[in-house]
């Protein structure tokens, strides 16, 4: 993810682990994923404590997914 993102695995780790996000990661992040923005954050989010929890969400899923990619390419290398 970090890749298709470009930018490097640590500045992608320090996302997922609360460092703050601006613009155009999500931009990205939406696209790669094939979805809008609404349903990146969630169908409407309405204020800050509604977006932040969508933002952690997000970082979640990701942080899965990364973990699912990164065990399937190590088991592909062995």
């Amino acid at each position: 993810m970090a890749e298709e993102l470009g930018v490097s695995l640590s500045t992608y780790r320090a996302w997922e682990y609360g460092r703050k996000i601006m613009g155009e990661p999500y931009l990205k992040i939406a696209s790669i994923l094939g979805i809008g923005l609404n349903e990146l954050f969630g169908s409407e989010v309405k204020n800050y404590k509604e977006m932040k929890y969508a933002i952690n969400r997000v970082k979640t899923t990701l942080k899965q997914l990364e973990d699912v990619c990164e065990s399937f390419f190590r088991r592909s290398a062995e």
